[in-house]
């Protein structure tokens, strides 16, 4: 193996996209909650609405909401987050995964850290 053969040995492009394993646990940090988004209507979160089971006023004990992390361009909807999980690291078990939308439901299992992010 030549020496720039030595040097480039295990690199590789990421791809914006990352595929994910249903049973695997993974670190995210949860970025927003869509109130809307557990219902099973398939709204996007723009076009979501509350049905009549289901007001802006809701306990997040009565929501169906989800919590919604990026990883790149992959999308995932944790299922167990609650509102007081926005922007804190947390273990989700992967449930479902569809690689054709890039797009995953997982369900919580522990907080594991805070964001730096102060504001």
């Amino acid at each position: 193996m030549s020496l720039i053969g030595k040097y480039l040995a295990g690199w590789r492009f990421r791809t914006s996209t990352p595929s994910l394993t249903v049973g695997d646990e993974v670190n995210v940090f949860v970025h927003r909650y869509d109130e809307h988004a557990g219902d099973g209507d398939g709204a996007t979160p723009a076009a979501a609405a509350a049905t009549e089971a289901e007001t802006d006023a809701e306990t997040a004990a009565e929501s169906t909401g989800v919590g919604v992390a990026d990883i790149g361009d992959t999308r995932l909807y944790v299922e167990g987050a609650g509102p007081e999980h926005v922007d804190v690291q947390l273990r989700v078990r992967i449930t479902e995964f569809d690689e054709s939308t890039a797009t995953g439901r997982g369900e919580f299992v522990a907080v594991v850290g805070e964001s730096s992010y102060a504001g």
